[in-house]
């Protein structure tokens, strides 16, 4: 709708969920289109790294089920000694009721007698060579390294095509909202040439600044003494209070970008006047969407760890309980988690990302608003500017 009048704080949720649940399709279609594929790049290394590893263990090293269960004694022996009862506890987490470490826990019961020797936890020159050697043969190994070149690849293009369906939502929530065409043909072009590198600019610029917040807090980290710690919570305090203040204050420079057609710039001074006198209400309304947004991810979480869940306790059991571990399984079934928990992992992704460019889209025209009164649009689009532009002077 276009609105004649500002929104109350309920107003802009319900419209969010509104243009939610009709631009849901061709949301979730650019969600497909360019998260999905990087996602699945990303797990398909990670799963190439571990496969390869294992590999290495049982192929060349050739180590044996005595060698894994030693190593594992020996993890659980430190863990003990740090902290005694503390596999007592672990059995208790995962109902765990098998024989295995009924008698109580001693160098005993967990037998050290296989694997490479230590004296006073440093490992003797054979295991260090021997390490050195499973190194090179990981680095030698193509799936390894293929494994790690898909894995990074995956991580860059996905920091990139995340913005891509942000871009999207936002502009599909615009057309919506100011009651336009939301055909995807007229998203696609300025999209690609336009809007998604406007909001890598603009995320950028974002992580510039909370970098510098991070380099202010840098020199009191480290501060000892009552007065030192002071000035320490002091300083993370308000530069995390002021960190939090300019978010808020261009928290609309995305939709303004897109629905003005904008440069970075301007996008940025269109927000700050946006949000001037209307802080404390940003803050409230987006508190009340992330109340909302939290239950909702709440829920989803559950499913997730209903669906990862079991796979999860049975792999723990195994390394944890079993009287004999070997490495076949727990690389199998480490691959085949890593494959449920990152096919979990897009729901969340796919859903919030984009309901949140339409929460702040809808947000962006109940100040724009409030700002300039009642609006109203032409037909023709005004032609498109670049990125940064020019910066006037007064």
């Amino acid at each position: 709708m276009i609105p004649s009048r500002p929104l109350s704080a309920g107003e802009i949720l319900i419209e969010t969920f509104r243009i939610y649940r009709r631009t849901f399709v061709h949301s979730m279609l650019l969600q497909c289109i360019f998260i999905v594929p990087c996602v699945l790049l990303i797990i398909l290394g990670m799963t190439n790294v571990v496969n390869s590893i294992g590999d290495v263990f049982t192929t060349q090293h050739s180590v044996s089920d005595a060698q894994v269960t030693s190593a594992r004694n020996r993890v659980l022996l430190a863990m003990e000694r740090n902290d005694p009862g503390s596999l007592e506890r672990m059995r208790k987490v995962f109902h765990e009721s098998s024989v295995s470490w009924d008698a109580p826990l001693t160098r005993d019961t967990l037998s050290l007698s296989s694997g490479p020797a230590v004296s006073n936890g440093v490992p003797n020159s054979a295991t260090d060579q021997q390490a050195k050697q499973t190194i090179l043969s990981l680095i030698s190994s193509a799936s390894f390294v293929n494994g790690w070149i898909w894995l990074l690849l995956g991580c860059v293009l996905f920091s990139l095509a995340a913005n891509a369906p942000v871009a999207g939502a936002t502009d599909l929530a615009s057309r919506e909202f100011e009651e336009r065409p939301t055909r995807m043909s007229l998203i696609w072009g300025p999209m690609l040439k336009r809007n998604l590198w406007m909001v890598l600019a603009f995320q950028m610029a974002i992580g510039i600044l909370a970098f510098a917040a991070s380099i202010l807090r840098l020199p009191f980290m480290f501060s000892t003494g009552t007065a030192g710690v002071f000035i320490m919570l002091l300083v993370v305090m308000l530069t995390t209070v002021g960190l939090l203040y300019f978010i808020l204050r261009f928290a609309l420079v995305i939709p303004a970008i897109i629905s003005e057609e904008l440069n970075l710039i301007e996008g940025f001074k269109r927000s700050w006047n946006l949000t001037r006198d209307h802080v404390w209400r940003v803050l409230g309304v987006m508190l009340a969407f992330g109340l909302i947004a939290c239950v909702v991810g709440f829920i989803v979480l559950m499913i997730v760890l209903t669906i990862i869940a079991p796979q999860f306790i049975e792999l723990a059991r195994y390394v944890l309980f079993a009287q004999s571990v070997s490495i076949v399984p727990i690389m199998r079934d480490l691959s085949s988690l890593i494959w449920t928990g990152g096919l979990a992992y897009l729901i969340p992704i796919i859903f919030f990302s984009s309901m949140t460019a339409v929460f702040t889209t809808v947000l962006y025209y109940d100040l724009r608003t409030r700002h300039d009164g009642p609006l109203s649009y032409e037909e023709e689009a005004t032609p498109l500017t670049p990125i940064f532009g020019s910066i006037e002077t007064a």
